[in-house]
């Protein structure tokens, strides 16, 4: 999950980083926090018989009759993050729903509410640690989400294979840069504190399928390559990656799998 500035009338601020440390609320007085579970499968340097990290893609399908409860958000999505920066994943694109749960800052990040929509986000260091974030619209079926980075070290999003920025505008920083140090994939849910916990949530995020494009790496110099297993998995809170709500189903996997909540 992307450090996110998480605003309303009745919450604070916090800041949350992927299996890192724990989420640091800045709480206004009588407002709540933010809290957040991730459902990931990741692949993270060191790996790949040395090849650097420079994308990640796959055919994110619809969850069925999804739920999230108030003041909630569900996501689906691929990414691409540094690591040994002390900062959070960098990039990420997919499909999410959002109940009213108003994060960056920004009412329109993720809206309209209550409908599936396309989106990304990433965190833009020229900024100073700022996020930007955009609703793409009402989906009403899948998309190959990808993340890669471009010929000026530069990294864009796509959609289908459409760029989605102006021109490539995210950056690494990390130990890894400007390739990623780690990319992944999974499911991710957003809900405000004072609101009894993450609950009530039914989504599944499913990769890949029949005729559709799985989870894969990105090389310059090697291409597209189909991730045939993955090296950590993060399930759970932030600063906790296992004991969380997210259930993983991998018995087809790498052609087709899933994350569910």
């Amino acid at each position: 999950m992307l450090r996110r500035l998480f605003q309303g009338p009745r919450r604070g601020a916090a800041v949350a980083m992927i299996c890192a440390v724990s989420a640091l609320a800045a709480a206004s007085a009588g407002n709540a926090g933010l809290g957040n579970e991730l459902g990931a499968l990741l692949v993270q340097q060191p790996c790949c018989s040395g090849a650097a990290l420079q994308g990640s893609r796959s055919y994110i399908q619809l969850p069925s009759s999804p739920s999230v409860g108030t003041k909630r958000q569900v996501l689906s999505q691929v990414g691409a993050e540094d690591t040994g920066t002390g900062t959070t994943q960098v990039d990420q694109i997919g499909i999410t729903m959002d109940n009213n749960l108003v994060i960056d800052a920004d009412p329109t990040c993720f809206t309209p509410y209550n409908t599936l929509v396309g989106f990304y986000e990433w965190w833009d260091y020229s900024l100073n640690g700022g996020v930007r974030c955009k609703a793409l619209g009402q989906v009403t079926t899948g998309h190959l989400y990808s993340t890669a980075e471009q010929s000026n070290t530069k990294w864009q999003l796509f959609v289908d294979g459409n760029p989605q920025l102006s021109s490539p505008l995210i950056e690494m920083h990390g130990t890894y840069a400007p390739n990623a140090g780690r990319v992944k994939a999974g499911g991710e849910v957003a809900w405000d504190t004072s609101q009894s916990g993450p609950e009530p949530v039914n989504w599944q995020a499913i990769y890949g399928g029949s005729g559709n494009t799985p989870w894969q790496r990105f090389n310059n110099t090697l291409g597209w390559t189909t991730i045939n297993a993955n090296n950590a998995v993060c399930n759970g809170p932030p600063n906790i990656c296992t004991g969380g709500s997210w259930t993983f189903s991998t018995g087809s996997f790498p052609t087709t799998w899933s994350v569910s909540h």
